[in-house]
Order: C-alpha cells, then sequence, then structure tokens
C-alpha cells in the first residue's frame, strides 16, 4: 500500500515483479504537471524550475500509466481528480486498474450537533498557510469584504494555522477586535472540539483533490464556504454548503451575509 509514489519507490516495487499486489493512493503533488499548479509560482525562476521537476516526474508516471503493470492498482479520491490524471497524460485506464475511493470521515470523532442560531455569526478557518493553493488570501478578502457591510459587526472570527504565507495573508486582519487569529496548529483532541463553538467554516480553495477539513466541519454540522472548483462540486452543492465561483470572495462574502 503507496503513498506519494516516485521513480525511486517504483525502482524497488518493481523488482517484485508480479508476485505482489501494488495498491498506489494518488494524491496530487507527486503525479499533477506543473500548470496545475501554476498559482505557487511567483517568479520566472519559480516557473522554469517548477517545469523541470515536472518534466521528469511527467516521464515516470507516462511510462507507468501507458503501461500500467497487471498487479498495479491506483487508488483516487475523487472521480473528478481520475479524470483530470487521465487528461493529462493522454490515457484511458483500464476499468480494473483504479478505483474512487473518497477519504472516511469518522463520524465518530467528529460528531454532529445541532446548531444554535446565534452559530451562524461565528466563522471559523482552519487552514495550512504553506502555499497559495489554500486560498488563506481570498479567506482575508472576504473578511474585508464582509467589514463594510453592517452585519459584520455581529460576526466573530477565527482563523487558524501556520505556514510561510500566515503575516502576509493576516496582517490586514490585525485591526478588527472579532477577528481571532491563533498561529499555530491543534491537537487532536483540540481540533475534534473546536467545531463545537462555530456555525461557518470558512474553507475556499485553488485546488483539492477530496477537502477532509470541510467534511469533518460538516460532520459536526457547521456549513462551509467554499469554491466551485476542481473536486469541490462532487462532494458538496448549493443545498448543503456556501458555493462561490473560483477566486470569488464576493460571493463568499453574499453567501455568508445571506
Amino acid at each position: 500500500l503507496v503513498h506519494f509514489l516516485d521513480k525511486e519507490m517504483w525502482d524497488v516495487l518493481a523488482k517484485f515483479g508480479d508476485s505482489i499486489d501494488i495498491y498506489v493512493w494518488v494524491h496530487g503533488s507527486e503525479i499533477q504537471p506543473w500548470h496545475r499548479r501554476e498559482f505557487n509560482y511567483k517568479t520566472t525562476e519559480d516557473r522554469e524550475r517548477a517545469i523541470k521537476s515536472s518534466e521528469k516526474r511527467e516521464e515516470f508516471w507516462k511510462g507507468l500509466l501507458w503501461d500500467q503493470p497487471r498487479n498495479l492498482h491506483l487508488i483516487f479520491v475523487s472521480r473528478y481528480f481520475s479524470e483530470e490524471v487521465m487528461e493529462d497524460y493522454g490515457v484511458s485506464l483500464r476499468h480494473d486498474g483504479y478505483s474512487i475511493i473518497h477519504n472516511p470521515i469518522d463520524t465518530d470523532r467528529f460528531i454532529f450537533k445541532e446548531r444554535e442560531e446565534e452559530d451562524r455569526f461565528k466563522i471559523l478557518s482552519i487552514r495550512t498557510f504553506a502555499s497559495e493553493k489554500y486560498a488563506n488570501d481570498i479567506s482575508a478578502n472576504t473578511i474585508l469584504e464582509l467589514s463594510r457591510r453592517k452585519c459584520f459587526e455581529k460576526m466573530e472570527f477565527t482563523i487558524i494555522g501556520d505556514g510561510v504565507l500566515f503575516d502576509e495573508i493576516t496582517e490586514p486582519l490585525e485591526q478588527f477586535d472579532n477577528v481571532t487569529l491563533h498561529r499555530g496548529f491543534l491537537t487532536n483532541e483540540e481540533y475534534e472540539n473546536i467545531f463545537e463553538e462555530f456555525g461557518i467554516f470558512l474553507t475556499p480553495t485553488r485546488w483539492d483533490s477530496h477537502g477532509v477539513g470541510r467534511d469533518e466541519a460538516m460532520s459536526c454540522g457547521l456549513v462551509p464556504a467554499t469554491n466551485r472548483i476542481s473536486a469541490i462540486p462532487e462532494f458538496v452543492n448549493r443545498g448543503c454548503s456556501i458555493l462561490a465561483e473560483p477566486e470569488d470572495h464576493i460571493g463568499l462574502a453574499n453567501g455568508i451575509e445571506e
């Protein structure tokens, strides 16, 4: 059972020939061509490095996918992602060569609690600030947009996370008394319990193969506010979420206000 397969790992596994069955979970960063994460590249140098790294990665995966061994079975967490990979590599995987298995949500840990009316004013965001993919800047712009509206004075926001982009993204939010910035990460117990205090989970994205944190929040009874992009519509719709278009912080603000 393999995660984040690369050439070096396959060089070892291939020596076993057909003697073992190999199941590979495909996540994203280890297989995607550079252009799928173009939002991460700020400079020409960043882009050129990404292209060079991507060329080696694509060469490995193309060889593997175009001549998929019988004992190799790929697992994707969403149908969208499986189709994206097949499109990128110009291949149609054989029917018995892959499965769609969504990430499980542990409903014994993330327990549903009926929300109170006042919970709708309490908005939570838990994200890493490691890259642009996690779209924390869209969260910040959503809060800034709401700050221009009358409803803002009733709202409370809690932003939790860490990463190289934390200071830059959260600096404009420091002016607000109703925005709590928590730089750092939560223990498992803290993470399980924190959803009890909120009604809306602000979790925009620029790409996701699934979105586990969003679904854990939903399991607890929160309404997610996110973007209609990549695999997101496979898991949420307007009946259970605030679903804005890609990059649309105004749409998120409108949904939260509504």
